[in-house]
């Protein structure tokens, strides 16, 4: 027999929107034969054609990987015009179909009736969870219906939309509050440059002094990409312009005595404002190694010795003296001793 109009009809609709999936390299061609079937995969399409060019190759994969119904497909499409209409509101929720249809079921709790009660709250709970892909999604689904168990207990029947248990879920809610100490204020902010072999003049140069602010002792970082909290030790509260730089191996220092007889990493804090040697302090410094580079320029090494060697060195003119070392923190427990720090002096 002839196909009636609405066959006939429906057949083009078919056949348009399958149209736009072959020809869109998004859709993966083995799952077309999904949509061959006139009484479940074909009539998809007939909700599909209603989604624009982005969002049906993704809808129509996802279709195929649920093996949906048309009326599931129907709910899909559903779901991308709320997200389209409310995008605002979905912080949390991505742009996956199974994100999009978790948010649609985020929505939907909001909209059940006090009398259908924690069953069908828990119901569309548990289906946005089963197509929610990220543990945001999950964690505001999860947040709303822990809001409407709050809601329906402790006699919140007892008046019109449950203010009697809103005000027993404020009561349950709290925010831990804490008063600091003087000592737990207690921080220095330095810069970090990094290891001591890849230390460079130019980044000495761009630090600067930090000057904290408030009660809280908020401060805005400058000179440098990375920053170490370190406790205000008296021998650090002493630096006028601190900066960190890490020691792989304190061993190979050439003259930080005790330190150099270590085998064992250690953050060192030196001073750049104390650049002028004196006997009783050790400094970081920076001279020219006999290792020659291109252009007969030789390279620099950067290392720790003691004041006076220091003094020799500048007279001399065989080297800069970047700062002095004020403290030498050593990683927890690194010689089994229980010290943690140990002024190299």
């Amino acid at each position: 027999s002839r196909p009636t109009p609405r066959e006939q009809s429906l057949w083009q609709t078919w056949t348009s929107t399958r149209g736009s999936l072959v020809e869109d390299p998004r859709f993966p061609d083995e799952k077309l034969e999904y949509f061959d079937d006139d009484y479940n995969g074909a009539p998809c399409l007939s909700h599909l054609q209603y989604l624009n060019k982005d969002e049906r190759p993704p809808a129509a994969e996802f279709v195929v990987d649920q093996q949906f119904s048309p009326d599931q497909t129907k709910e899909l499409v559903k779901a991308f015009e709320i997200r389209r209409a409310h995008d605002s509101q979905a912080k949390g929720f991505g742009t996956t179909p199974g994100e999009i249809m978790a948010f649609k079921m985020w929505r939907d709790v909001q909209e059940v009736q006090r009398y259908e009660g924690m069953e069908r709250v828990n119901e569309l709970v548990e289906k946005g969870k089963r197509y929610a892909e990220s543990d945001s999604a999950v964690q505001r689904l999860e947040a709303l219906r822990d809001a409407w168990a709050m809601d329906l207990a402790e006699g919140s029947d007892l008046m019109e939309g449950g203010l009697y248990a809103k005000a027993q879920a404020d009561g349950k809610a709290n925010i831990s509050t804490v008063r600091l100490d003087p000592e737990e204020l207690a921080f220095r902010p330095v810069p970090f440059l990094g290891p001591m072999e890849s230390l460079s003049v130019e980044q000495v140069i761009a630090v600067q002094p930090v000057a904290r602010t408030g009660v809280f002792n908020t401060f805005v970082p400058q000179g440098a990409k990375e920053w170490i909290a370190m406790p205000a030790w008296a021998a650090l509260a002493s630096a006028q312009i601190p900066f960190a730089i890490l020691v792989s191996n304190t061993g190979k220092l050439s003259g930080a005595g005790d330190l150099s007889q270590r085998e064992e990493p250690a953050t060192l804090v030196v001073d750049k404002a104390a650049n002028t040697p004196g006997p009783g302090n050790y400094y970081l410094v920076a001279r020219e190694s006999s290792i020659q580079l291109a252009g007969g320029k030789g390279a620099v090494v950067i290392d720790v010795y003691p004041g006076r060697e220091c003094m020799d060195i500048e007279r001399n003119g065989q080297g800069t003296v970047i700062g002095r070392v004020v403290l030498a923190v050593r990683a927890p427990g690194g010689t089994g001793d229980g010290m943690t720090t140990e002024f190299v002096a």
